[in-house]
């Protein structure tokens, strides 16, 4: 989704490459404090992790990227009353 490599996810979150090779081959359960540093950091690049529900399989996507004008803005920038309803099949 991002287009990074091993070596650019490394970098970011100050992971060994190979521990990111190893977890990415099933050959080793890295500690949960380093799932969540990668976790925190793809998220701040815009990368969302959907939970599992009952209807729905757990999984990622990209976040909807905001307007260019903003949420809650009109096209003159002015602020809306209220914020836009969020997507029916957003949940």
């Amino acid at each position: 989704m991002l287009g990074w490599s091993r070596r650019v996810l490394a970098e970011r979150t100050g992971s060994p490459e190979i521990t990111i090779k190893l977890f990415e081959l099933g050959k080793s359960d890295s500690r949960q404090t380093t799932v969540f540093r990668w976790q925190r950091v793809l998220e701040q690049e815009g990368i969302e992790f959907i939970s599992e529900t009952e209807f729905r399989g757990a999984g990622v996507r990209m976040r909807q990227p905001r307007s260019r004008m903003g949420v809650g803005k009109t096209e003159r920038g002015k602020p809306t009353k209220k914020p836009p309803p969020p997507d029916l099949f957003d949940c």
